[in-house]
């Protein structure tokens, strides 16, 4: 039985794979499986993967019908045999001392999960949020502590966070099929309360392959309206699970706190008539599971009253977005951090449009390449070789004998 299971789902990743696996095959550590799951992909993804099961052992090629990337996630958790379970996107990259510190940081603590860091790739278009999200601090946490959610660097990406496979087994805990957008948020939020032990640590032990700006990943984020109806689904989720295991009777305040800033931050920034369609849904949820009582004591809450105030008016009453988010910055960190977290915030809004205009490398400046495209260029030249090098090997293993 393997140490470290690492599970890969795949669907139509065919020019990234092979790179991909090549950093989890080139681990320090060699006690582990490598779980790729096939989900119905419609490219050469395949090919590839048989290719992998013919020059490596350790690789367990599952095949399944499309379901998302849940459903791959789940499908690789089911045939895992290690005795830890870790996540890897098939764009993305491990370091090779990534399994040695996973498995190193479990035998040290005796955690049942354990959260790393990751650098974002390329690190130029790291912003200050993805940074900053990707760089927890070294601690253990007995038991569940809120500030594990709300105060450290700890979600979301489910591919920087492992977990005993006797926990995942006791617990029952997988991610859910049926949302469609941002299980791992809600996979962190159902993981971390049921974990007995929880260490966190910093070494930065991803490559998350952040997409090129103009993307289509960039053209959905960048429909505010659209991002906020999603994160509604997971907020709606999350306070679902809360309420069925108790955790929400005990952490009232906390996680309604949360839900502010996780989505009316966002919300009164709308126009005024959008704004106005989606702040009934999150008037609807809170009722739902927060009574009246205390949503009239939160419309008196200082830090966070006059959002309240204008979520449950429906958003019909108008609200300056970046002074009310000013405020709330005020009177949560005090106002000379405010004004940075205020810059923060308006930059990595922006940041998804100027980056590839605003960023020129020096050997590409003449040709008037950007940053980003010569760095296209270059991975993908470094994707195309990894390719060859394992269709070479697989073709040595197949020669005969002379």
């Amino acid at each position: 039985m393997p140490r470290v299971s690492v599970v890969i789902p795949v669907y139509n990743v065919e020019s990234y794979l092979a790179l991909s696996v090549e950093s989890v095959r080139r681990q320090t550590f060699d006690d582990l499986e490598i779980i790729c799951v096939n989900d119905g992909s419609t490219d050469a993804s395949r090919e590839v993967l048989a290719l992998l099961e013919s020059v490596d052992g350790r690789i367990v090629v599952v095949d399944k019908p499309n379901g998302g990337l849940s459903s791959a996630r789940n499908a690789g958790i089911e045939r895992a045999t290690g005795d830890i379970v870790c996540f890897l996107d098939s764009d993305d990259l491990l370091e090779e001392n990534a399994c040695e510190a996973i498995a190193e940081a479990f035998a040290r603590t005796g955690a049942d999960v354990v959260t790393y860091g990751a650098t974002p790739y390329p690190e130029f278009r790291g912003y200050w949020w993805l940074n900053h999200i990707l760089s927890p601090r070294r601690i253990t946490y007995e038991g569940f502590q809120p500030s594990l959610l709300f105060e450290e660097s700890s979600h979301p990406f489910a591919w920087r966070t492992a977990c005993m496979r006797t926990f995942l087994q006791a617990s029952g805990l997988r991610f859910d099929e049926t949302l469609a957008f941002g299980e791992d948020q809600l996979f962190h939020f159902s993981l971390y309360p049921r974990s007995a032990r929880t260490a966190l640590i910093p070494e930065k032990l991803v490559k998350y392959r952040v997409s090129r700006a103009g993307s289509l990943m960039f053209s959905n984020l960048d429909d505010p309206t659209l991002r906020i109806r999603r994160h509604l689904d997971i907020v709606e989720r999350i306070f679902a699970d809360w309420q069925e295991q108790g955790y929400l009777a005990s952490y009232t305040e906390e996680l309604f706190s949360w839900s502010v800033e996780f989505i009316v931050l966002d919300l009164i920034t709308l126009p005024g008539e959008d704004a106005a369609r989606v702040a009934p849904s999150m008037a609807e949820l809170w009722r739902r599971f927060f009574d009246e009582a205390f949503l009239d004591n939160a419309e008196r809450n200082r830090r966070y009253g006059h959002l309240v105030r204008f979520v449950r008016a429906e958003g019909r009453d108008g609200i300056d977005g970046r002074r009310a988010r000013f405020r709330y910055y005020a009177f949560t960190y005090g106002y000379l951090d405010a004004a940075k977290r205020l810059g923060r915030w308006v930059r990595d809004r922006t940041w998804g449009r100027l980056v590839s205009a605003a960023r020129r490398s020096p050997s590409a400046a003449e040709e008037g390449v950007s940053l980003d495209e010569q760095w296209e260029r270059e991975d993908e030249a470094e994707r195309e070789a990894s390719l060859r090098a394992l269709q070479c090997e697989a073709a040595s293993l197949q020669a005969p004998l002379s």
